[in-house]
């Protein structure tokens, strides 16, 4: 995970006061695909859903900007 940690930054919100909680992981990648270092290396990443944000549309870039900023979209 450490080799991922150089090429990617994760924000992780868990959302709610009292279980179950709501889980939302956030990843931001170097380039345009996921690198296959990467995804050998981080054994888990084919359980999760990838959407790949368009930095074009607006609504996508402020659902990212709360994410980071620990709100929920």
């Amino acid at each position: 995970m450490n080799l991922a940690c150089k090429y990617a930054f994760r924000k992780m919100l868990v959302i709610g006061s009292e279980p179950p909680f709501k889980v939302k992981l956030l990843w931001l990648l170097c380039g345009q695909d996921i690198p296959k270092f990467v995804l050998d290396e981080c054994y888990d990443m084919e359980l999760y859903e990838w959407k790949k944000v368009d930095i074009a549309d607006e609504e996508q870039k402020e659902r990212v900007s709360q994410m980071i900023e620990d709100y929920e979209p």
